[in-house]
């Protein structure tokens, strides 16, 4: 009895094991390997090649062999022109070894016929092959086997050195991904929804809406939600209507993607669905009225009873699996694809247990809705959406410690305090100014990349901040930069300071063209005014104007004690240095303020014979 016992332990720990190990091997995968066209082609193929191999040669033999290659003599000039041949090859190989990656497309096909010629080549049972004049033990064919061995030679694996991102490099705008860290603190908002969609299980589909505008992370959101929506109870998709054609070739696109994720689950699904897509297209016209039509009647309980649509939700039951579909970007299609997609959700593909999560920014979907729907567009998304949830608020200094963290990786030899001071700031003074700017980390990555582009050869040549500031504004509004580099004469006048002896550039703003009549400032223009005009024309919001002014009045206070005691020698005001800010370089006739700090260090008469050297060079002013 006792051994009878361990027996029957073992036995279950053994097949505890075994269904263990079962349970790790992802089925998808699985299924992705065995299901594979190529796979079951070869499958199919290779056993059929053998049982037909005596019709296949007596065809050969009949077709080629006998009244083409049969008829190749032995001669020294085919000799020579297939050695060349050869040698060709081989030089090939030997050029794009290890540079060149061959395709794994063929690599079995290449193995089959490399195997079948071999067979052929020294068994000699069937056919018998020409051989050299020179050399009769190497035959012509041979050329066969060199071509195919170079080719696998090419595909021996090496380890590529994975390029490192250096300092200066730029920047890519990506979502997190599976590993990447959360700055702006949303994981934990993500875990709590995750949870939620894991533990909640409907009878039809439900509808997630995230809402929030570009930039501010909504894939990054969905990286988040989906490290805790995981699981072998969890079948994941990624849908992106971005990349159909139509708002037809949506429905097809997305039954599409569904079938992919659930045919290893489900014999019949595939089909199910297949012929549901087709009839669904069939049945809607090119007109989006009926879209807005089948989806009202689905809001008012009067949804399509057809068979294809049971079917598909009764299979669905049986695999008893909660489906995840995630829909990206729904705010970069028009007005059309959006209702289709919206249509799917709660209509088409309003399926059991399917759980949609949909990022857009609302008031783009709204303004979309606008013209497609008679009973109110906001109403109409609140009826798509079982769940709206905006993206949690994060702190700016959060973005501007980020583009601070970014500057001084790409800018290892520069002043770190700069960065700290002149974007995170101090206990006692904030750059708040940034916050209007910077709205998302997308904003943050395109202003560092353009930094680094173009502050590399002005580093200590110009004042930071407001090269920073100007570098934002041209971000921004690039066609406002335009008329500060091109029109500086027409907005600004310059006053000249006797306590510092330099001259400084102030913006004409309307209260001083009101206020100051006697420095003849009606000759320059009012850049308020100007832009007021026509926003349009300088691709500027009415409403953002005051922004771009408060910007330019913090780079160019219109008070001159203010200006000469507050702003270094090599700020944008100053209009020896204001060129060198659009120009992104020293130009012909700048003085470099580094190689002036290092001249600053020689002996009292090197340091004279220099000054002279310079003024000789028309720089005396500088």
């Amino acid at each position: 009895m006792l051994k009878q016992s361990r027996t029957n332990t073992l036995l279950k720990k053994s097949f505890d094991r075994f269904t263990s190990l079962i349970a790790k091997i992802n089925l998808e995968s699985v299924h992705e390997l065995f299901f594979n066209k190529k796979v079951i082609l070869y499958l199919i193929g290779i056993p059929l090649l053998v049982i037909l191999k005596t019709p296949i040669e007596k065809f050969f033999s009949k077709n080629f062999v006998t009244p083409i290659l049969s008829n190749v003599q032995t001669e020294w000039h085919f000799d020579a022109f297939v050695i060349a041949i050869a040698l060709c090859v081989i030089l090939l190989s030997v050029l794009r070894f290890r540079k060149y990656t061959a395709s794994k497309e063929f690599f079995v096909l290449e193995i089959l016929i490399l195997s079948a010629y071999l067979y052929y080549r020294l068994s000699g049972t069937v056919w018998t092959f020409t051989p050299f004049k020179l050399i009769d033990s190497i035959k012509y064919a041979d050329l066969l086997t060199l071509g195919i061995i170079c080719q696998l030679i090419l595909r021996i694996p090496y380890k590529r050195e994975k390029p490192e991102n250096e300092a200066g490099s730029l920047f890519e705008d990506k979502p997190l991904g599976k590993k990447g860290e959360d700055v702006l603190g949303y994981d934990s908002y993500a875990k709590l929804l995750g949870n939620k969609i894991l533990h909640s299980h409907f009878e039809k589909a439900f509808a997630i809406g995230i809402n929030g505008k570009w930039g501010l992370g909504k894939t990054s959101f969905f990286d988040l939600l989906k490290r805790t929506v995981k699981g072998d109870d969890i079948i994941e998709i990624d849908f992106s209507p971005w990349n159909s054609q139509s708002p037809q070739a949506i429905i097809q696109d997305f039954f599409t993607s569904f079938n992919e994720k659930l045919r290893p689950y489900h014999s019949s699904i595939t089909r199910l669905s297949n012929e549901y897509a087709t009839k669904l297209v069939e049945l809607k016209s090119n007109t989006l009225t009926k879209s807005i039509q089948l989806i009202t009647s689905s809001l008012t309980n009067n949804k399509p009873t057809n068979s294809l649509y049971k079917q598909i939700n009764t299979e669905l039951k049986k695999i008893n699996k909660k489906v995840v579909i995630y829909i990206d970007d729904l705010d970069r299609l028009d007005s059309n694809e959006i209702v289709e997609v919206l249509r799917l959700i709660r209509n088409t593909a309003n399926f059991h247990n399917t759980t949609f999560v949909v990022a857009y920014d609302r008031n783009y979907i709204v303004n979309a809705l606008n013209k497609h729907t008679t009973f109110g567009e906001i109403e109409f998304l609140e009826k798509i959406f079982q769940l709206e949830v905006t993206l949690p608020k994060f702190g700016k200094y959060v973005l501007r410690e980020e583009l601070a963290e970014k500057l001084k990786r790409s800018f290892p030899d520069a002043d770190v305090e700069t960065f700290a001071q002149d974007i995170i700031g101090s206990a006692s003074l904030k750059p708040h100014l940034l916050d209007e700017w910077l709205v998302s980390l997308r904003d943050v990555t395109r202003l560092a990349n353009n930094v680094i582009i173009n502050y590399s050869k002005l580093v200590g040549e110009v004042l930071f901040y407001d090269f920073l500031l100007i570098e934002t504004l041209r971000l921004k509004y690039p066609s406002v930069y335009e008329l500060l580099k091109q029109h500086k004469a027409d907005f600004f006048h310059s006053k000249y300071d006797q306590s510092t002896n330099k001259s400084y550039y102030i913006l004409t703003t309307r209260e001083i063209k009101e206020k100051e009549p006697k420095l003849n400032n009606n000759e320059k223009l009012s850049l308020e005014d100007y832009l007021n005009a026509d926003p349009k024309k300088h691709s500027i919001q009415k409403d953002a104007i005051p922004k771009a002014l408060n910007l330019l009045t913090t780079l160019f206070p219109n008070v001159l004690h203010f200006v000469s005691n507050k702003k270094d020698h090599l700020s944008i005001v100053n209009s020896l240095k204001y060129d060198r800010y659009f120009s992104y370089a020293l130009s012909q006739g700048n003085l470099s303020e580094n190689k002036f700090k290092q001249v600053l260090n020689l002996e009292q008469d090197e340091l004279h014979n220099k000054i002279k050297e310079w003024v000789s060079a028309g720089l005396a002013l500088e």
